[in-house]
């Protein structure tokens, strides 16, 4: 009876964390969080972040970090391509509160800076 027990209770405990997980990657892809830190996400869907950092690394084989800059990247490409957006606006928007650490922070990731990458990539330029 014990073992029973033991496996119903690991059961229901993924998918206590599957349901979690899907819940903060749900907040995160809102668009609408990139303001806060992630441990303040974390406290928002009420777990504290190092529990969440492991569980996350565990069922998704990407650190929580990693998803979360790179859904951050996604939605600063994504305001990129409306031309309506300046970089600062963008960086606002995406959580920085500097809008050089932005332009730091994209050029490591895609190797160019915001505005060559929106003449290059997305085709704002004139020379395209």
């Amino acid at each position: 009876m014990e073992k029973r027990d033991r496996k119903y209770r690991r059961f229901y405990c993924e998918k206590f964390k599957r349901m979690k997980i899907e819940g903060i990657k749900r907040i995160i892809k809102s668009n609408e969080c990139y303001c806060f830190s992630l441990p303040c996400i974390c406290e928002k869907a009420g777990i504290k972040y190092n529990t969440m950092r492991i569980w996350f690394k565990g069922f998704e084989k990407e650190s929580l970090k990693d998803f979360y800059q790179g859904c951050r990247l996604k939605y600063s490409i994504e305001l990129l391509r409306n031309k309506d957006y300046k970089i600062s606006s963008i960086a606002y928007e995406v959580g920085f509160k500097n809008e050089e650490h932005f332009i730091r922070w994209f050029k490591k990731k895609t190797s160019e800076t915001p505005d060559k990458f929106s003449y290059i990539k997305i085709g704002h330029g004139k020379y395209l």
